[in-house]
């Protein structure tokens, strides 16, 4: 090339680039992309994209993920190009998580931009599995057994039921409609619990109905709120090392969090509700645990349909948190301290879906966030609100360190399970030394 026509080349012209590595680029983000989109940790979605770049024949791929954005650097041959994606929605859709997952496990070598496109195309264009009023009804029924759960009284089913189903109706309306997700939150959590609590006000003088169990209810109410995937997702994330990630996922969570917080806390300055704890009920304890064990699959089945769950990935979490739950009831009962049960219980969880996982196409964290859900503890959490509304600092501390160390044991369990199982989670590097080359390695210090 001449210098004339060096100088006439316009810095511009992207046509100047290589336009195959373009093409594969484009595509291996918008595989990453998707993944992301669907909930599941940037571990997953990292391996999810280097093996689209195995099967589109790329040398080599460099990926940094701060959740919701993806940077990769794809090399093939002797060049190299760097693109950003753009901010992906915070959602969850295991629907499509096991799409792509079976895709990927599908995936074979010298693929091109072409037929990948295609597969993505087919993904992305599925519609949701289930509608508005069917997962309405599903998150009013949810809760109602994680409220039976926490031994809430059969008169407070029917408020929790109603309250949910039409705060849940409106919270999906409007996102729908891409309001602000926060603000979707908080009003959702407001008219939940206004409408509990006008359920309480218009009942407590019929003949017959007592509300004594009514603050499991209020927590109840509140429950779909909650947002698993994000929390669960950020603990992996943190559990790996992924910082960026992980601190951006729970830092969301924690907004979503202190949204619900404020609607439910602006209707409690206005609750009569008790927050003493109330006692179990009054059967024999084989009987409460088949009727918790029972409540815990309808729950959980209802919770994994908020998350676009097929029905068989749905029974297949419920079933698992059938035994985890017993178990974790148990060992809290007469065992040990509740957060080490629920350490415990969640670490059965994590190996159950991978099991699960191994024989079927679907990833375990679909499953496994779902059954951990009806462990969340609502009830410390909002003893905790009320106590600070009293200014009750004695009760307030201890509650609000019980809800916390709760969500530290649902992490260590399902991050154990996780370590035991996956080795890129135990392991720093895919290949450890050998015994004979660390001993080689001198001592720096």
């Amino acid at each position: 090339m001449t210098a004339r026509e060096t100088a006439a080349v316009d810095p511009y012209d992207y046509g100047q680039e290589p336009r195959e590595l373009i093409e594969r680029t484009d595509v291996i983000l918008r595989a990453g992309q998707m993944v992301l989109s669907t909930g599941l940790d940037s571990g997953r979605c990292m391996d999810f994209m280097r093996i689209v770049a195995k099967s589109l024949d790329c040398d080599a791929i460099t990926i940094n993920i701060a959740y919701p954005q993806i940077t990769a650097t794809v090399h093939r041959g002797r060049i190299y190009r760097t693109k950003v994606s753009a901010s992906v929605t915070p959602g969850v859709n295991s629907d499509r998580a096991c799409e792509m997952w079976d895709f990927m496990l599908s995936m074979r070598d010298h693929m091109t931009p072409a037929e990948i496109t295609k597969e993505l195309d087919r993904i992305e264009r599925k519609p949701r599995l289930y509608s508005r009023h069917l997962l309405a009804i599903a998150a009013g029924v949810a809760c109602c057994a994680y409220g039976i759960l926490n031994n809430m009284g059969w008169y407070e089913v029917i408020g929790v039921f109603f309250a949910v189903a039409i705060a849940q109706s409106l919270r999906l309306f409007l996102n729908y409609r891409h309001v602000n997700h926060l603000a979707v939150v908080t009003l959702a959590a407001t008219v939940a619990g206004s409408i509990y609590l006008g359920y309480l006000l218009v009942t407590q003088d019929l003949p017959g109905v007592t509300h004594e169990r009514a603050m499991i209810g209020f927590i109840a109410a509140g429950l779909f709120l909650v947002p698993g995937f994000p929390i669960v997702s950020g603990c992996l994330d943190l559990g790996r090392l992924d910082l960026a990630s992980g601190v951006n996922r729970l830092t969301y969570a924690t907004l979503f969090l202190l949204s619900a917080g404020i609607g439910m806390w602006a209707v409690s300055l206005f609750s009569p509700v008790d927050p003493t704890p109330v006692p179990r009920f009054d059967m024999v304890d084989w009987q409460i645990l088949l009727i918790k064990g029972i409540a815990s699959t309808i729950g959980v089945m209802g919770f994994a349909m908020q998350f676009n769950g097929p029905m068989k990935v749905c029974a297949a979490a419920g079933g698992v948190a059938f035994f985890a739950n017993i178990v974790r009831l148990v060992l809290a009962e007469y065992v040990v301290s509740h957060h080490v049960a629920v350490a415990v219980a969640a670490f059965m969880v994590g190996i159950l879906t991978w099991l699960i996982s191994k024989y079927t196409r679907w990833p375990s964290v679909v499953m496994a966030v779902p059954a951990t859900l009806v462990m969340i503890p609502g009830a410390a959490a909002y003893r905790t609100l009320l106590y600070i509304n009293a200014s009750d600092v004695e009760d307030m501390t201890l509650f609000g360190l019980s809800a916390v160390m709760t969500v530290i044991g649902l992490a260590v369990g399902l991050l154990a399970a996780r370590m035991l199982t996956d080795k890129r989670w135990a392991l720093s590097k895919d290949v450890p030394p050998s015994l004979n080359e660390m001993l080689k390695v001198r001592n720096p210090l």
